[in-house]
C-alpha cells in the first residue's frame, strides 16, 4: 500500500499490509497516525492497527470464527461496531425436472 499527498507528487510511505488484495478493508484511525485493516487467517477475520511510523501491527480482535464485513469507530474512538458472520452457500439438486 502507498501514502501519496492529496495534491500528489511522490509517495510519502510505502506500508507492507499482508493479504492486501484480501484486505479490502482498510481506515485510518481516529487520531490518524495508524492503518486499520481486516486480515484473514484460517477462514478468520481479525482487526490489526499498523502504525504510519512503522513497527509491527497490532491485533485489535482475536476472533475465533467468522468474518468481518464492516467495521466503524464511534466519534471518540472508543467503541467498534462490527459487522460479522459466515461466508456461505446452499447447494440444491433438481433432478427428474419436467
Amino acid at each position: 500500500m502507498v501514502l501519496i499527498s492529496i495534491n500528489g507528487g511522490e509517495p510519502e510511505k510505502f506500508l507492507n499490509l499482508p493479504n492486501l488484495l484480501k484486505t479490502a478493508i482498510v481506515q485510518w484511525d481516529q487520531k490518524g497516525e495508524a492503518l486499520i485493516y481486516r486480515d484473514t487467517k484460517n477462514r478468520v477475520d481479525n482487526l490489526w492497527s499498523q502504525p504510519l511510523t512503522g513497527g509491527p501491527p497490532k491485533q485489535l480482535t482475536d476472533f475465533k470464527s467468522d468474518e468481518i464485513c464492516a467495521f466503524d469507530w464511534s466519534q471518540d474512538g472508543k467503541n467498534l461496531v462490527l459487522a460479522r458472520g459466515k461466508n456461505g452457500s446452499d447447494v440444491v439438486m433438481i433432478s427428474g425436472f419436467r
